[in-house]
């Protein structure tokens, strides 16, 4: 009985691998949350922090594979030129256009956007996102991200208010996030139009730009 108990308990020594590419690396705090959450849930993982210079990023995704890697985080600057070198993009990240959670399914590097999915899900327990009018405060990379998952998720309007003009003008260029909700742009010192209007805002804070 002893032995078998000892074979049942036997230690792992081959970690399933996970990690982070940006530059810089240093401080990027995601090492400490995610192994604590590995830890919590009896996960034998591992989660690595890597210094990639752009130049580097082709030859550190073919190293991941070789090495089994069950996938990574992008951070800067490589959110945008990860793409290239997956073999496919999940359908917000690519109505999104960047990357920042690489995912190996069925053999291939699949690309992910989780920014505005965390949102979302923070707001399912509390609002019923279907037909709702949202006000989103900021344009930058996240807040495109957040838009983009409240329009899958049946947000039927959505005004983004922004304190300069250039990166509002970007995201209504931006043809493939036109087509899921109707929606205005305003600059910042128009943040209150909506509500005069006279519908109630889901408000979500993004980085501004």
């Amino acid at each position: 009985m002893g032995a078998f108990a000892h074979r049942e308990t036997a230690m792992n020594f081959l970690h399933s691998l996970t990690g982070s590419f940006a530059q810089p690396a240093a401080e990027n705090p995601t090492v400490a949350m995610i192994e604590a959450a590995y830890r919590h849930h009896g996960l034998e993982w591992r989660y690595v922090n890597c210094e990639v210079v752009p130049e580097h990023l082709a030859a550190a995704v073919r190293g991941a594979r070789a090495m089994g890697w069950a996938g990574f985080n992008c951070s800067l600057p490589h959110k945008l030129t990860v793409i290239e070198h997956l073999d496919g993009l999940a359908p917000s990240a690519e109505i999104i256009g960047a990357v920042n959670t690489v995912v190996m399914r069925d053999g291939l590097w699949i690309g992910e956007n989780t920014d505005g999915q965390g949102f979302v899900e923070a707001l399912r327990p509390v609002c019923d996102l279907e037909g709702q009018r949202v006000t989103l405060f900021g344009a930058g990379g996240a807040a495109r991200a957040v838009a983009v998952e409240l329009a899958l998720a049946g947000a039927a309007h959505i005004t983004v208010v922004n304190r300069s003009r250039p990166r509002l003008r970007q995201n209504q260029r931006n043809r493939r996030i036109r087509p899921l909700a109707t929606g205005h742009a305003h600059p910042a010192r128009h943040r209150h139009r909506g509500q005069r209007h006279g519908h109630r805002p889901v408000p979500g804070r993004g980085r501004p730009a």
